[in-house]
């Protein structure tokens, strides 16, 4: 897998955007562009290595071992760093073959850049308000640091299609920010092929590479940028954005880091709950890629569920529906892992004292183990000839 080219030029989508794009080769033959656009007033920020593009074809390279080469030199901690990272990638999924990188390290120049400012990822969920509010000293008195710039991605959660969700979600977005003084940035990529690991994988595998290679397409701007953590590190698991993970895709002068990790879903919500912007623009629901909240997808209930603990619902509710207890005690809870997120607002139940969603959200986790085993059944009907057809009722019926 090579990278033949990297162009910039004006975006053709969007007025007052500028696209760099690389022409990546495949050893099969299959030849195809992935692009990213930021404002044009970041031009000069852009990246001028091989570094966003490495970290980017690496889950291409990744199933058959293939070679990544470029003549563009990778900084060369990042290439140390990203040995790292495909070993415990290989280590989680031994399916996976290690691919080989043939890029030159570039010189360590006599003066290194320090670039001062420092961004955080922002989609408006509880983990991103949790880290924004963490680095706003003015608005948290626990802060432990602060950020200049706020940035969201066009292409990830919701798709370059779906203009105007998008939209909706960026002025909800905009206006947390400049209620909090932050410079909210753009920025638009091709990266989720259809067909790639970059979809496939995204939960378990990549989104902590996509968000890394967006930091690095701008790694001249910043000397840090912040991802919100996914998990608390007593539920830790293999994930896309993982604590081992995502500072290895840090160079010399930028540091990517995971932000969060010690404090629990409901822990988050609680220090959210104190403030009414982000209570307003919270959005923590990706169903269908849309930009409001639902209401009643599992991400909506359980997040309701807590603010209802806290009593949050006073102050702000970003959500079309109220909340309802029978809803949380009727959620299929899919795996093991997403079960530490109702075990959280089990236990601030008791300490609240608040019965009815103590008993909702252990009547939860009692009948999802008890389907669990039916609704395995059901996926692997749907893989056998004949029976394929009755695999998703089965399912569906366990599940609803």
């Amino acid at each position: 897998m090579r990278l033949a080219s990297v162009r910039k030029d004006a975006s053709p989508d969007t007025p007052g955007f500028v696209r760099l794009t690389g022409a990546v080769e495949r050893e099969s033959g299959e030849a195809f562009d992935i692009w990213y656009e930021v404002p044009s007033e970041l031009e000069a920020d852009l990246s001028e290595s091989s570094n966003p593009w490495l970290v980017a074809m690496l889950p291409y390279a990744l199933p058959n071992g293939e070679t990544i080469v470029s003549d563009l030199p990778a900084d060369a901690t990042l290439l140390e760093n990203l040995k790292g990272l495909i070993a415990v990638w290989c280590d989680w999924y031994p399916q996976y073959k290690p691919p080989t990188i043939r890029i030159p390290a570039a010189p360590l120049a006599a003066e290194e850049p320090f670039n001062p400012k420092s961004a955080a990822f922002f989609s408006g969920g509880v983990d991103s308000w949790f880290t924004v509010l963490r680095h706003a000293p003015e608005r948290e008195s626990a802060a432990i640091g602060r950020v200049d710039d706020l940035i969201t991605v066009h292409g990830f959660d919701i798709p370059l299609d779906a203009q105007d969700e998008f939209a909706k979600l960026h002025a909800t977005l905009a206006q947390g920010a400049q209620a909090l003084g932050r410079k909210l940035i753009v920025a638009r990529t091709n990266l989720r092929r259809n067909g790639s690991l970059w979809v496939k994988g995204w939960g378990w595998l990549t989104n902590g590479a996509g968000l890394a290679s967006v930091a690095l397409m701008l790694e001249k701007r910043y000397g840090k940028v912040l991802i919100g953590s996914s998990y608390p590190y007593g539920s830790l698991f293999p994930w896309g954005s993982h604590p081992m993970t995502d500072g290895l895709f840090s160079t010399r002068s930028l540091t990517v880091k995971q932000d969060g990790a010690p404090f629990t879903r409901t822990e988050k919500t609680a220090l959210i709950a104190r403030h009414a912007i982000a209570l307003a623009h919270l959005h923590v629901c990706w169903k269908n890629g849309a930009a409001s909240n639902c209401g009643i997808c599992p991400k909506c209930i359980r997040t309701m569920a807590t603010l209802q603990l806290l009593g949050a619902f006073e102050i702000a509710n970003p959500f079309p529906v109220a909340f309802r207890q029978d809803r949380l005690a009727g959620l299929y809870i899919e795996t093991g892992y997403e079960e530490a997120f109702i075990r959280e607002i089990h236990a601030l139940a008791a300490q609240t004292g608040h019965l009815p969603i103590q008993t909702a959200a252990a009547h939860a986790l009692r009948r999802s183990r008890r389907l669990r085993p039916l609704v395995k059944l059901a996926d692997n009907l749907g893989r056998v000839p004949v029976m394929w057809r009755f695999g998703p009722r089965i399912r569906q019926w366990c599940v609803n």
